[in-house]
């Protein structure tokens, strides 16, 4: 024991579900304690089925070979339309696969009609499971002013510098911005969308999430 820290007066003890009190609510009963009993199991975690839907548009390989020769201005808009096709697809299998996670955000932003960061934050997390789902990635703020998502490793990255393609001043970066940028559009959010690290400098892709004013 540490020197001048009292001994504490608990021993901790790991808690056990007792299964006769596990309870489940259905869409009539919430709210009400009387009425809440066995009933409707609701799925809080995406469906993993997601990542395989999205497959067909995430095909970063054949990206690969249209960028080979490409100026930068073309091989930003190879980039951009990539990253807005597949956010397009990532939203369309993820209205499809809604999670009672997804549709309480929609509940509470309706209800209280705050819609930023909640609203976003959901497609944003979703893309960056579908695209890339062996990397590493955090949501790391998330309330009414701003949010910040970091991605630690990068396949796309890998990808082209496997391929001999220049990542100099992370071309690339034009995918994520376009990705997120439509996501906020389909959302009818206002939003300014800035890259704020770069892996290649900073060991980190960080994309800053800032409502836009007016």
């Amino acid at each position: 024991m540490a020197i001048g820290q009292p001994e504490k007066p608990w021993k901790n003890r790991t808690p056990r579900p007792d299964p006769d009190r596990l309870l489940s609510l259905t869409p009539e009963n919430i709210g009400s304690v009387e009425a809440t009993g066995p009933g409707e199991e609701y799925a809080f975690d995406a469906d993993r089925a997601m990542i395989d839907e999205v497959a067909p548009k995430n095909n970063f390989a054949e990206l690969i070979e249209e960028l080979k020769g490409k100026e930068p201005e073309a091989a930003a808009a190879l980039f951009s339309a990539f990253g807005t096709e597949l956010m397009e697809k990532v939203v369309e299998t993820a209205e499809a696969h809604k999670d009672r996670a997804w549709e309480m955000i929609e509940i509470c932003a309706k209800q209280t009609g705050i819609s930023f960061p909640h609203l976003l934050q959901a497609p944003a997390e979703l893309f960056s499971l579908c695209s890339r789902p062996v990397d590493k990635w955090a949501m790391v703020e998330s309330h009414t002013t701003k949010m910040r998502v970091q991605q630690y490793t990068c396949s796309y990255l890998k990808a082209q510098q496997d391929a001999g393609l220049s990542t100099e001043g992370l071309p690339c970066r034009a995918l994520c911005l376009a990705a997120f940028g439509y996501a906020a559009k389909m959302r009818n959010m206002p939003v300014t969308v800035e890259l704020t690290k770069q892996l290649t400098a900073d060991q980190v892709c960080e994309f800053t999430f800032t409502p836009q004013q007016g």
